[in-house]
């Protein structure tokens, strides 16, 4: 993160809410997740595209 510019720091990154929804098949999946942190993200990341 950088103070100076107001970003937060992405280690961990946490995420207030995150729906995944997984359907049109005869089993259909929804997960809600809340206060999410993700930890290790940024060793094991790499951008292959920014816009």
């Amino acid at each position: 993160g950088n103070k100076e510019f107001g970003i937060p720091p992405l280690e961990p990154l946490t995420v207030k809410k995150l729906v995944i929804d997984a359907g049109n098949a005869p089993i259909n999946l929804r997960q809600a997740l809340k206060n999410v942190k993700v930890h290790d993200m940024i060793s094991t990341s790499k951008i292959q595209r920014y816009r």
